[in-house]
């Protein structure tokens, strides 16, 4: 038993009735880019009502010893087959609408994702709270981000992927940062290679050599990936392949 007079009954006591008497809030209640309080302590800023998409990923395997293999899953017309990959096919399906939030910035687990959202197919009883009515001033940079880094709302078409060339102030961006350590990537050929960076040196292992990355980067003139999303709008894949 916790003493009634500790800070820590206090403190979940404080809690506790903040849920039960929080507010109950429906759809049409939530306003664009306000600030809601969660019963669990966390701020979300409401993005909107969208569509949620799921992406599934069926592989064909073959057998150990020969002699033909399966799919995973059972392969119908609702699939489509990647044109890179005879051995992959993906299909999207529309999950219907969904109510968006923004919970945060991105913790840096994936590099072109700048903030994390949540969505839920129902509202129910998460949100106690309305603590800002005034749409969040970063509500404009949340939403790109959403619209152009997460494929949970608006999926790419695998079968759109085209190349460009990487450009060495971009690659410069991406080798800076604090984790980088390999480079997975295509060269000017498009044939896949990968080039370890030292950190102590700041040098690049490729073939059993070093390089500086300006050497790399003239020796091999690394490509990157663009794919389209469903609405036409490219995704540039800078970092997918680069770590």
């Amino acid at each position: 038993m916790i003493p009634v007079d500790s800070p820590d009954y206090k403190e979940i006591k404080t809690r506790t009735d903040k849920i039960q008497n929080g507010k109950r809030f429906k759809g049409k209640d939530l306003i664009i880019g306000a600030t809601y309080l969660t019963k669990n302590e966390e701020k979300w800023i409401y993005m909107g009502r969208f569509d949620k998409w799921d992406t599934e990923i069926n592989r064909y395997y073959t057998y150990w010893r020969g002699g033909g293999g399966y799919w995973l899953q059972s392969l119908d017309d609702t699939w489509t087959m990647r044109n890179d990959d005879k051995h992959g096919a993906y299909r999207q399906i529309n999950k219907g609408k969904y109510y968006w939030f923004c919970t945060g910035e991105n913790n840096g687990w994936c590099r072109y994702q700048n903030y994390i959202f949540e969505s839920r197919k129902s509202i129910g009883d998460i949100l106690i709270d309305c603590i800002d009515e005034k749409p969040n001033q970063k509500y404009s940079e949340m939403f790109s981000d959403l619209e152009n880094n997460h494929f949970s709302y608006n999926p790419v078409d695998y079968n759109s992927i085209t190349y460009a060339n990487l450009s060495y102030e971009k690659l410069l961006e991406i080798t800076n940062s604090e984790n980088f350590y390999r480079m997975n990537a295509y060269d000017k050929d498009l044939n896949n290679f990968e080039a370890y960076k030292n950190r102590g040196t700041g040098l690049f292992g490729y073939n059993g050599k070093d390089y500086l990355l300006s050497e790399l980067y003239n020796l091999l003139k690394p490509k990157y990936r663009i794919y389209k999303h469903l609405d036409g709008k490219e995704f540039h894949d800078y970092t997918k392949d680069v770590y």
